[in-house]
C-alpha cells in the first residue's frame, strides 16, 4: 500500500450565497464525510474578510454531490449563519458568530458488521461553537472589542440533526444547549478537524474539553488548560447527542484533534499541542488505542516537523494513515527579500504537506506537498505570505462507484485574515480547495 500523487488545483470552492451584503466572505475550511451509497458532502465554513479580527467566522454550508463536478457552491444547502441577539450577560446587542460546524453522519443504506440494516441509517449531526461578539459598527478609527470576555461572555452550543433520503440532505432540527456542557465531567470546547468515525451504531468524534471545569473559553485563557479525547455520540428518540468523554493526550495540552481506525482495528489520533508545552510546538504526535479508546500509548513523537499550526492524521483510500500539516522552516525569505527566523510567523503555513505512517506506525516516511501556492500563483497581490491551513482528509465513494479520498484546505493571503493591519480584500485564489490523493 502507498499514496502515490495528490492533485493540484483539483476544485475550488469561493463564494457562498444567504450571507449579508455588506459582508466580504469565501468559504474556508471545509470536512468530507459519506452521507449515502454514491453521495458525500463538505461541511465547509464561511470566512469573513476584512473583518476587524482575525477568525471572524460567518456559519457553515453543506455541500451535497455525488461525483466530484457536483463539488460547486450551487450544490450547497444553508446550515447556520451569524445572527443577532441580546447578550442576557451585558443587556445589549451581540452578534452570535458561528464557528467551523463539526460532525458526523451513518450513510443512508449503512449495515451493521452482520449484514443487518443500521438503525440509524441516513441520519447525523453537527455541531457548532457559537460565541457572542460586539456588534461591528464599522468604525475603524477605535478598537473592535471583539468576543465578549469574563463576566461579559455569552455563548452557547448548537447541535444539529441531519438526515438524508437519497435526494434531499436536510438539517431536521437544532437544540441549543449552554456553552458550558459538559460530558463525563469536561466541559466540550470543540475543534476536531476531522468528521465522525463508526462504532458499532454509535459515532465517535474527537474533541478538545476542559480539564478542571474550567469556566473562560477565550485562547489567552485556554493555554495550559485543554485535553485532547473522544466523545462518543449515540442517537435517541431525540437525535445524536454525546454520551461520554475519554482524555487520549493526558498531560500534553491539545487543540483541534482527529481520529481514525487503522486497518487492524485499532484507533489512532493525532492532535495539534496548544502552545502550553513549548517542546512540542512543531512536533507530530500520534496516540494508539489497541482496546477501542479505553486506554492510550504515545507512539510517534517527531520533533521539529510542523509549523506551530493545524495538523490531522487521516487515512489515504487504501488504508494507509498519513499526517497532514505545514511544514516546519527554520528561515523563510519574505516578499520583501527579508529572512524571517523561527516558527511563529504566518508564512511558515505556506506548504502543505502529507507524511504516511510506516507500516510498523512507529514513524513517518517521506512527504508528499499537497499545495505550495507560492509555487503556482506567485507573491500575494498585497505582499505578504499565503496561508494555506487546515487540511484533512476522508474517503468516499460517488456515482462511478469509486472511493475517491478528497483533502479540503483553506487558502487565503495573509493580508485578508483579519484585524487592523490585515484587511485587504480576497485574492482570485482564496477559498476552500478540495484535492483529490490516489493510492495504488
Amino acid at each position: 500500500m502507498s499514496i502515490v500523487r495528490v492533485t493540484h488545483g483539483f476544485r475550488h470552492l469561493q463564494t457562498p450565497s444567504n450571507v449579508p451584503q455588506d459582508r466580504v466572505v469565501r468559504y474556508g475550511f471545509g470536512m468530507p464525510f459519506q452521507i449515502g451509497p454514491t453521495q458525500a458532502a463538505i461541511l465547509a465554513n464561511i470566512h469573513r474578510k476584512m473583518a476587524p479580527i482575525h477568525d471572524f467566522e460567518m456559519g457553515t454550508d453543506v455541500i451535497v454531490f455525488d461525483n466530484p463536478d457536483g463539488i460547486t457552491p450551487a450544490n450547497a444547502v444553508t446550515l447556520s449563519r451569524n445572527h443577532l441577539e441580546i447578550n442576557p450577560h451585558v443587556g445589549e446587542m451581540a452578534e452570535m458568530v458561528k464557528h467551523a460546524t463539526i460532525g458526523g453522519f451513518v450513510p443512508l443504506g449503512a449495515t451493521r458488521a452482520d449484514g443487518s440494516r443500521h438503525p440509524y441509517a441516513g441520519t447525523g449531526f453537527g455541531a457548532d461553537f457559537t460565541w457572542a461578539y460586539a456588534v461591528d459598527d464599522g468604525d475603524r478609527t477605535k478598537p473592535y472589542p471583539g468576543a465578549f470576555r469574563g463576566e461579559k461572555e455569552y455563548a452557547v452550543w448548537e447541535f444539529h440533526q441531519f438526515a438524508f433520503d437519497g435526494t434531499q440532505f436536510r438539517i431536521t432540527k437544532t437544540d441549543r444547549l449552554p456553552g458550558d456542557t459538559s460530558v463525563s465531567g469536561y466541559r466540550l470546547f470543540g475543534g476536531p478537524l476531522h468528521a465522525a468515525i463508526p462504532d458499532g451504531d454509535d459515532l465517535l468524534l474527537s474533541f478538545t474539553a476542559f480539564r478542571h471545569g474550567k469556566e473562560a473559553v477565550g485562547h489567552a485563557e485556554i493555554l495550559g488548560t485543554m485535553v485532547g479525547g473522544i466523545t462518543r455520540w449515540q442517537c435517541g428518540a431525540d437525535g445524536w447527542h454525546p454520551v461520554s468523554f475519554i482524555p487520549v493526550t493526558g498531560a500534553v495540552d491539545c487543540i483541534e484533534p482527529s481520529l481514525i481506525r487503522d486497518i487492524d482495528g485499532s484507533l489512532l489520533f493525532s492532535a495539534r499541542p496548544s502552545g502550553a508545552d513549548p517542546q512540542f510546538a512543531q512536533s507530530v504526535l500520534v496516540w494508539r488505542s489497541g482496546d477501542n479508546g479505553e486506554t492510550w500509548e504515545r507512539i510517534i513523537e517527531v520533533p521539529n516537523l510542523r509549523q506551530a499550526s493545524p495538523v490531522t492524521l487521516n487515512q489515504a483510500a487504501d488504508g494507509t494513515p498519513y499526517i497532514l500539516c505545514n511544514q516546519s522552516l527554520s528561515a523563510f525569505i519574505a516578499t520583501n527579500g527579508t529572512i524571517i527566523e523561527g516558527h511563529g510567523h504566518c508564512s511558515f503555513r505556506e506548504m502543505v504537506c502529507l507524511w504516511p505512517l510506516n507500516t510498523e506506525r512507529t514513524g513517518l516516511l517521506s512527504p508528499h506537498i499537497v499545495r505550495y501556492p507560492r509555487y503556482e500563483f506567485g507573491a500575494p497581490p498585497f505582499g505578504g505570505d499565503w496561508t494555506c491551513d487546515h487540511a484533512n482528509g476522508n474517503t468516499v465513494t460517488l456515482a462511478d462507484g469509486k472511493p475517491h479520498h478528497l483533502i479540503c484546505y483553506r487558502l487565503q493571503a495573509h493580508a485578508e485574515v483579519g484585524g487592523p493591519d490585515t484587511n485587504c480584500p480576497p485574492t482570485p485564489h482564496s477559498g476552500l480547495w478540495v484535492e483529490e490523493c490516489f493510492s495504488e
